[in-house]
């Protein structure tokens, strides 16, 4: 009972001198020299591999192509077995979305190209100035980077990746040119980096974002499943360990959270079709495309070729190989493209004097699987396949956010298959009548339902995107096979920026402190930045986004709002150890210079008579709590001493080595499973 007593060590019995002199001392020390800032107790790096398919990573990871990827998320991470995309799965869309939490509906990039209304400007960001865009274009007000949630000077760094509103510090996107020269920029700035700091102090970065873009160039051109792209699945695996490697030479891999991520996987395709030229060629109307400003000399796409007056056209088309969008003018004496046209106009939209059904037209081209529109005045969001194929999504708000239902039109087929589905046939074509409970399900009753589906998280996918104001009148989901572009990319053969089981599948994996190794069914790629500012101990605003803390994460570490109140016992238990702790440190730091006067020792003796008193108080405290936790292990299942496991895993390391000798005591009153739990909190 005498553990924390005696830590104070010998006092009395010394010769002691000089103890307002050293006082003085260490008052005026932090005057003369540079503070050092405190070091954080967590870091994070986000290794966001653009294209990674996580079913092929961990294929090649467990046949040893990819031993990184193994050594540090499959063997000792959270691996999500089918993690997914956004919609539309293209990079504009998805990039965002894995680096703010938020869906394309509410951070407003619905696409890599798109048309805005208001500006009347369509943007195509994967030109050279497009490219520079991103930050400006992306929602300042319902959407914050991950960056934008660590106020601090250099806290951040931004590797190869463009969309980085808030970041402290970043290293160019034109880096991602092969897969060395990002490595060698990442090392030659975090050394020169380390050399400003050991002269001017400062700490390390506390969140990184590695950003590889170019292994997505090359799947384009190879496809996500050949031979050929193994060597660059090798390539990437090599860039994670080198990645690893800095953080143990930096000292600080023990107490980092790593997250591998990526934005959609891809598709192949051996088809073709030109949706331009098909509107024009079909139809003979003026339509804005991709038309490019050229740099001189250069075969590079400065920008797109706006034009000078809108009403001129009635149609804007942006398209990528998987998945195209069309905007509509609104049909009177005058194209108006200030508002939408209604869903009754477009089902008789005025072509050259005749009334076209362009829905009917779209749903039954060979090369489309289905299209999506949202009609703003039932506020139903329509799916129309080939043939009678038909389905609405209908959304409300329920008492943990969105509720959805979705149901097939009378006499219809089931465009997105759900009724054929043994997971969601019994979710499909709820009765309206019914009690609201039972005819809408919640977001995620909907993504663990659709997961095994054709369209994976589809009913909240399909939704989402028209939340954004810049979404067309119509989306295009691009047939399996085809590409919607035509030869504007010769020579791929692989796509993405559809929904589906393939193109929609993102790797997601955690690994960390703390954290268990564990397989899981799913996540969202929006599900990244709640869950690293969770695992670092970052308050934020959940209103910002909409990915959510993952469950085996949620079970590992408490929160920042929990730790306020269920772990507010533990709190102060620590807190009286912290100052026992410091109490003990001058005692000892007075014993080795001691005291020249009468009334200096007997200050010292108060000092000493005061840091007893506080150990007494902490001895009966530790008792009282080892006979609380200890019994309701026994009542509770182990819940509560689980939930401490929660609390110690998110404290530092000189905290944690503070509550040791408790937790050892602990651990001689409660289980072997439990005890086994408590010990691996303060390894």
């Amino acid at each position: 009972s005498m553990a924390y007593r005696r830590s104070g060590g010998r006092i009395v019995g010394m010769r002691l001198r000089s103890y307002l002199l050293v006082l003085a001392l260490l008052l005026l020390i932090p005057t003369l020299t540079v503070a050092a800032d405190p070091e954080p107790d967590s870091y994070g790096c986000v290794i966001l591999i653009d294209g990674l398919r996580g079913d092929m990573a961990k294929k090649y990871a467990e046949e040893g192509l990819m031993p990184n990827v193994k050594k540090y998320f499959l063997d000792k991470g959270i691996w999500a077995e089918k993690a997914t995309s956004v919609f539309p799965s293209i990079t504009g869309a998805a990039i965002p979305s894995v680096v703010t939490g938020a869906y394309p509906g509410r951070h407003n990039l619905p696409s890599l190209y798109f048309f805005e209304r208001e500006e009347k400007k369509y943007y195509v960001l994967y030109t050279v100035k497009g490219s520079w865009q991103f930050n400006r274009l992306l929602d300042n007000k319902r959407t914050k980077t991950i960056f934008e949630h660590f106020p601090g000077k250099n806290d951040t760094w931004a590797v190869g990746l463009h969309i980085n509103r808030g970041v402290d510090k970043s290293i160019p996107v034109a880096f991602n040119v092969g897969y060395k020269p990002l490595t060698w920029a990442a090392k030659v700035t975090e050394f020169f980096r380390g050399i400003k700091r050991a002269f001017t102090g400062g700490q390390k970065a506390r969140l990184v974002v590695v950003y590889n873009g170019w292994f997505d160039h090359i799947e384009h051109t190879l496809g996500a499943e050949s031979e050929e792209l193994k060597e660059h699945y090798k390539l990437v695996d090599d860039q994670i360990g080198e990645c690893m490697k800095m953080y143990k030479k930096l000292g600080i891999f023990d107490k980092t959270y790593f997250a591998l991520v990526s934005d959609h996987g891809q598709l192949g395709f051996d088809k073709s079709v030109n949706i331009w030229d098909y509107i024009k060629g079909t139809h003979h109307v003026p339509i804005v495309e991709n038309e490019w400003k050229k740099i001189p000399l250069i075969p590079l796409d400065w920008d797109v070729n706006n034009p000078d007056n809108y009403e001129d056209y009635v149609m804007v088309v942006p398209a990528g190989q998987g998945h195209g969008l069309l905007y509509f003018a609104k049909p009177g004496e005058t194209n108006n493209w200030d508002e939408r046209p209604t869903f009754e106009q477009l089902k008789a939209y005025p072509v050259n004097g005749t009334p076209v059904n362009v829905i009917e037209e779209a749903r039954n081209l060979e090369a489309v699987d289905f299209i999506v529109g949202k009609d703003y005045h039932t506020e139903l969001v329509h799916i129309f396949a080939k043939g009678a194929a038909e389905g609405t999504i209908e959304r409300k708000v329920g008492t943990d956010g969105h509720i959805y239902r979705y149901t097939v039109a009378p006499d219809a087929i089931d465009p997105l298959g759900l009724l054929e589905h043994a997971e969601t046939s019994s979710m499909v074509n709820r009765d309206a009548s019914a009690d609201e409970n039972t005819m809408f399900f919640t977001s995620r009753q909907w993504q663990l339902a659709t997961v095994d589906s054709e369209y994976p998280d589809g009913v909240e996918q399909l939704y989402q995107i028209f939340d954004s104001e810049r979404s067309p009148d119509l989306y295009i989901n691009a047939e399996a096979g085809y590409n919607l572009i035509g030869s504007t990319y010769d020579g791929e053969v692989s796509r993405h920026g559809a929904i589906n089981k393939y193109e929609s599948h993102t790797t997601f994996a955690f690994s960390g402190p703390g954290l268990p190794k564990q397989s899981i069914k799913t996540a969202r790629s929006v599900d990244m930045v709640p869950t690293m500012l969770h695992c670092m101990q970052v308050e934020f605003d959940p209103s910002f986004m909409d990915g959510q803390v993952i469950e085996p994460v949620k079970q590992a570490i408490m929160s920042t709002a929990e730790k306020a109140t269920d772990g507010q016992p533990i709190t102060k238990y620590l807190q009286s150890l912290q100052k026992l702790h410091e109490m003990g440190n001058i005692i000892n730091r007075l014993q080795k210079i001691g005291c020249s006067s009468t009334a200096e020792f007997q200050r010292l003796i108060e000092l000493q008579g005061s840091y007893t008193d506080e150990a007494d108080r902490v001895n009966t405290r530790t008792a009282e709590l080892i006979g609380t936790y200890s019994a309701q292990s026994k009542a509770d299942g182990g819940s509560g001493v689980r939930t401490l496991c929660r609390y110690i895993r998110t404290l530092g390391e000189d905290d944690r080595m503070l509550l040791k000798p408790f937790i050892k005591a602990l651990v001689r009153r409660v289980d072997m499973e439990l005890a086994q739990e408590l010990q691996g909190c303060v390894k």
